[in-house]
């Protein structure tokens, strides 16, 4: 359902001004963004992005329903010829902005956690959704979190928007965005526990350094509600910024030494077991459906989030035995014998050496296949993080077969010894790939799929395994 506003509540939450003048009491309207989809009786916003501008889409949303208009100054005479009323505004990001935040402060008794991170954020809001969802008794509806990775300033206040009267908890996704823009972010979600769950070198191209990556990530606490808890990791890069962005009594650190210990006592392809130490002392195991060390460090930041919100060691537990993940975030698929490793939605150096070591915790290097894509939006040190990354590959599984995609890849491959770029395949493109791959697996192997959602690696994966996938 979505959310419903008068004309007053409008004006109100988006400074702005009707034209011709302000609908009468009765009227309300929806928000709608996107003129390709059903507007009836909402109040259109032309949004503008790099490659679109709503205000060239208003007729467009007029035929698919829309009641209202709302546009900026300059185009408020071209929007109140079209005859309906219209909401002149400065800039109709900040009006979306402002209306999402005048939203979610309409619900008292619900409790916001916020969360960022350079790798492994999806998998923590994962987390705390089945946490959250533990604490509703099962109750999954009582719980809003991000939809799919729809963490920018588009996707922050279009969640915001799908809150209703029933949901207790809501779990929102931030990623990283320009310092004036994270802050915005913050202030419109006012999270009751803000979580930043890692710093790795992830967007060097604009942040240059770790330490601006975490200066970054830092102003997720920039609203936090005046009794707001923030969590951080105990040991990371940037640890002095995070912890100079907190006063030490509203401030919790997971990991190592953290409010919430951990220890990793290994996994497969099908789960691992996991010990959590509480503040209490008590320790308890967690059998679950994630595998990995870096998911064993995943677990200790979600439940300290948890103890932040006040809940049970039982009721974390209990919740994060039940976590699953999207598709494409190691996506384990069985096909024809061979166990496909599907992480092809993101990648960054940190997550590329947690799915090695992973990997190497279990498979035979022998009968191991190991295709690895661009990780993009690194900048300067594009190409020696590329390099570690292979000279990882090589330490940890020295005996798997290799396939490389993009240009990075490929140019770091070229610093390696002859003997290895003779053995290893690379490829410009995942497409160019694909037949490779078909010819190289065998029945009985593991195969890892990992790179940047924009090598989209899946395209090198056979069409029978995806069918597999889907349960064809």
């Amino acid at each position: 359902m979505s959310a419903i506003f008068s004309g007053q509540e409008l004006t109100a939450a988006s400074g702005g001004k009707w034209l011709p003048a302000l609908p009468a009491a009765e009227a309300v309207f929806s928000i709608a963004t996107d003129s390709r989809r059903d507007c009836t009786g909402a109040l259109f916003l032309a949004l503008k992005g790099e490659n679109f501008d709503g205000h060239n889409c208003l007729a467009q949303a007029l035929e698919r329903g829309a009641a209202a208009l709302c546009v900026e100054s300059p185009h408020a005479e071209e929007a109140a010829a079209l005859g309906v009323p219209v909401l002149v505004v400065g800039s109709t990001m900040k009006a979306y902005h402002n209306i999402a935040r005048f939203h979610r402060l309409r619900f008292k008794d619900l409790t916001v956690i916020g969360l960022t991170g350079s790798v492994g954020k999806t998998s923590v809001k994962e987390m705390l959704r089945a946490i959250c969802t533990a604490a509703c008794d099962g109750n999954g509806d009582a719980v809003l979190a991000t939809p799919g990775n729809r963490n920018n300033h588009f996707g922050v206040p279009d969640t915001l928007l799908m809150l209703t009267e029933n949901h207790r908890y809501a779990v929102i996704e931030m990623g990283t965005l320009p310092r004036a823009i994270g802050a915005v972010l913050t202030e419109m979600v006012e999270p009751d526990v803000a979580l930043v769950n890692s710093i790795a070198a992830c967007h060097l191209e604009r942040l240059k350094t770790l330490d601006g990556v975490a200066l970054e990530k830092s102003q997720i606490f920039s609203a936090l509600k005046p009794a707001g808890i923030g969590v951080i990791p105990a040991d990371s890069p940037g640890h002095n910024i995070l912890k100079a962005a907190l006063p030490v009594r509203r401030r919790m650190e997971f990991g190592h030494g953290g409010t919430v210990d951990y220890r990793y006592l290994g996994g497969n392809l099908s789960g691992s077991a996991v010990m959590l130490k509480f503040p209490d002392g008590r320790e308890y195991e967690l059998i679950w459906r994630l595998s990995g060390e870096h998911q064993a460090v995943n677990a200790s930041a979600a439940a300290t989030a948890g103890i932040a919100l006040g809940l049970s060691p039982e009721t974390i537990i209990k919740g994060l035995a039940n976590t699953e993940l999207p598709g494409m975030r190691m996506n384990v698929i069985k096909c024809n014998g061979a166990n496909w490793i599907l992480d092809a939605y993101n990648a960054n150096p940190e997550s590329m050496r947690a799915a090695l070591s992973w990997l190497s915790y279990f498979t035979e290097p022998d009968k191991t296949l190991v295709i690895l894509g661009d990780m993009l939006e690194l900048g300067a040190s594009e190409q020696l993080e590329h390099y570690h990354i292979l000279a990882e590959l090589v330490r940890q599984l020295p005996d798997a077969a290799v396939i490389l995609v993009g240009a990075a890849m490929s140019n770091a491959a070229g610093l390696l010894p002859p003997s290895l770029q003779e053995k290893w395949q690379t490829f410009d493109s995942s497409e160019a790939a694909a037949p490779a791959v078909a010819a190289t697996v065998q029945p009985g192997w593991n195969i890892l799929v990992k790179g940047s959602r924009g090598i989209m690696l899946e395209k090198a994966v056979p069409e029978e395994v995806k069918r597999c996938a889907d349960g064809r």
